[in-house]
């Protein structure tokens, strides 16, 4: 109840013309705690576990090159120039690779978040908002699982 009463509140919130993209800890922090909150830490955990899910399958999905680029950047702190002196191309080229690569797995994992969970795309936006905090943790945990596989 308390979780389509949120909803409902985003909503709300969006409609009276209230700022389309939050840049604080996200919309649901302003009306609950979320160490007061059984309901909302349950939220977090499952879509937490989505998103994980969702980010594995679309990860998997990438050609081998998009990941090796992704790993070689992130993981390994590659530059953009050294990734280009490791392929032998030019490092606009590179630069496009990270890019596509980048562009394709948030495609790719948002799609299948939305499939899964059967959100809009603004309700998806605010559950993205919503476990954003433990995102960079498991973003780096799943890349070096996953990479490897």
């Amino acid at each position: 109840m308390r979780a389509a009463a949120l909803w409902l509140a985003l909503d709300w919130q969006r409609q009276r013309g209230g700022p389309a993209e939050s840049t604080d800890d996200g919309d649901l922090s302003m009306l609950v705690s979320p160490e007061d909150d059984p309901e909302l830490a349950y939220l977090k955990r499952t879509y937490r576990a989505e998103f994980s899910d969702c980010f594995s399958t679309a990860l998997l999905a990438l050609e081998p090159r998009q990941r090796n680029v992704l790993r070689l950047k992130y993981l390994d702190g590659l530059s953009i120039d050294q990734l280009a002196a490791l392929y032998g191309v030019h490092r606009s080229t590179t630069a496009r690779w990270v890019l596509g690569a980048q562009e394709t797995l948030l495609q790719q994992t948002r799609q299948r978040l939305t499939e899964r969970l059967r959100l809009t795309s603004s309700q998806l936006d605010s559950v993205l908002r919503l476990i954003s905090s433990q995102l960079d943790v498991s973003l780096s945990r799943l890349l070096r699982s996953r990479m490897n596989d």
